[in-house]
């Protein structure tokens, strides 16, 4: 059964912090953001926004390596697998091999006369 991982606590203080902003509208109503309030701050809006770009970015990367690397790693057992096979296939042929020689060398010592009863 696979469990997906709790958030970490990065995301669980942003949670909190949106629920508190949400909340803290709801009571005291809307701010008053007007344009000379918000223009100084709108070169660290677009800073938080291309750390989240980022982010999600990296995140993104880092889901593609492990799933390279996890195919990567299944193509490398199926290799060894079929390696096994055929081993194991060539092995039991050379046992056969093996077998019919000893047989044909066995045949071949009972039929032969022994060299004590020609004299």
């Amino acid at each position: 059964m696979n469990r997906k991982p709790l958030p970490g606590p990065a995301i669980i203080a942003t949670m909190m912090l949106a629920v508190a902003i949400i909340a803290t509208i709801s009571v005291t109503g809307p701010i008053p953001a007007s344009y000379e309030i918000i223009k100084d701050f709108q070169t660290m809006i677009a800073a938080f926004v291309a750390v989240g770009a980022a982010a999600l970015a990296y995140r993104a990367a880092m889901a593609k390596v492990a799933l390279d690397r996890e195919i990567h790693n299944r193509e490398q057992a199926y290799l060894r697998i079929g390696l096994y096979r055929r081993l194991s296939s060539q092995l039991d042929r050379l046992i056969g091999e093996v077998e019919s020689v000893l047989g044909f060398l066995k045949s071949a010592l009972e039929a032969k006369p022994k060299s004590r009863d020609i004299e």
